[in-house]
């Protein structure tokens, strides 16, 4: 990931964006508390590569809470729905 980061500033190679479509209740809280303890459990989805003195050194930060980003578009018409979506997606 350094490497690419390297040759290709700013990529977001490695950045997968996705989308959910829930059907039902959801309960917001539960969801962060899940997110949460599983960025918590996972080093590997709380590390940073800087670079000092030229060479790729690994930092792993502290656990913090996920930033969960709820859009709600019941509002909208369901043919304007998925090109919001992919609005979304590509922010």
């Amino acid at each position: 990931m350094w490497f690419w980061e390297q040759l290709q500033p700013g990529n977001s190679i490695y950045h997968i964006a996705s989308a959910l479509q829930l059907q039902g209740p959801l309960n917001i809280k539960v969801l962060q508390k899940s997110l949460d303890a599983i960025v918590a459990h996972h080093e590997a989805l709380r590390t940073n590569y800087i670079t000092q003195n030229g060479n790729p050194i690994q930092v792993i930060q502290p656990p913090r809470a996920v930033e969960l980003l709820i859009f709600n578009l019941q509002q909208l018409p369901a043919t304007q729905r998925s090109a919001q979506i992919e609005q979304l997606l590509q922010q």
